[in-house]
């Protein structure tokens, strides 16, 4: 699966936002990519743009890499593999999985790196 990763870096930036009283289908003015319900509230991934235009403070900006290879939800060890090359060059990776690929959302300043880094990952898998 690693020689056929193709990231792709996405130019949008996103933030992390925090909803302490929302449930699922609530903020969809924010047009979230993702989204996770946790005891503390729901997580939206917005893009920064609109949570700013909503007077939403995110933390630091992120964008996203997609890995274009279909990765089955069962396959072993593609998000460690991932994970290991951003954390060897000291780049922290939030991992999601959907149904079809990764996302790996990493610091907007470092986007283009990790990108490098994965291609270079996918390339020595060839």
């Amino acid at each position: 699966m690693l020689a056929q990763l193709e990231p792709r870096l996405d130019p949008e930036y996103y933030v992390f936002t925090s909803h302490a009283e929302a449930g699922y289908g609530d903020r969809s003015e924010l047009t979230p990519v993702a989204s996770l319900n946790e005891p503390e509230g729901l997580t939206l991934i917005v893009p920064r743009a609109l949570a700013q235009a909503h007077g939403l403070d995110g933390a630091r900006p992120f964008q996203r890499i997609t890995l274009k290879v279909h990765s089955d939800l069962m396959a072993i060890g593609l998000t460690a593999a991932v994970a290991q090359a951003l954390a060897a060059a000291e780049i922290p990776a939030n991992m999601m999985a959907g149904t079809f690929h990764d996302q790996v959302f990493v610091p907007a300043d470092e986007g283009e790196r990790a990108l490098q880094i994965l291609q270079a990952l996918a390339d020595s898998a060839r």
